[in-house]
């Protein structure tokens, strides 16, 4: 098996690894500052978990991502793995909270579905590709990595000041 050169995707996975840090430490700090809005509201504590998810997922797959002289078929696998369960466990938190009806507006929590499946999907195909000892499936990861983020920042900014609106 070759080994999969990660060697121009090293600043990537670097970057992915500290936003994603760095989103999980604000999120906390919007958590502890509101927790009892947070509490009070069914549907932000499973939005705040979600988002805790997800971070967590693309941290452990940035910080993957930099372990040397690991074959594509190894990085892979372990891609695959904590995506599928970056996408299902929140996917079906949210599946609850639409059947309980733990949301404002019913286009809150699709959207919030939409965006999941945009975060998580692409580190699932990825991991597929990369297990089939084709490097392009690290391509698949990017938009992955980056609607994390964004989909954070947005979850972060609900959590911290929408929520004492």
């Amino acid at each position: 098996m070759t080994e999969i050169d990660l060697t121009a995707w090293g600043n990537f996975f670097f970057a992915g690894a500290g936003a994603a840090a760095t989103l999980a430490g604000l999120l906390f700090v919007a958590m502890s500052i509101n927790l009892s809005r947070i509490i009070s509201f069914p549907s932000l504590s499973v939005r705040a978990a979600e988002t805790m998810i997800g971070l967590g997922g693309t941290l452990a797959i940035s910080m993957l991502a930099l372990v040397p002289h690991q074959t594509c078929r190894v990085f892979g696998a372990r891609v695959l793995v904590l995506g599928t369960a970056t996408w299902v466990v929140p996917f079906g938190m949210q599946l609850r909270a639409l059947a309980r009806r733990l949301y404002v507006r019913k286009s809150h929590i699709l959207l919030r579905m939409v965006i999941h499946q945009g975060a998580t999907l692409p580190l699932v195909a990825g991991g597929v590709w990369l297990v089939r000892t084709d490097q392009s499936g690290l391509y698949l990861l990017v938009p992955g990595v980056i609607t994390a983020m964004l989909s954070a920042l947005m979850n972060a900014w609900v959590l911290l000041i929408e929520i004492l609106r």
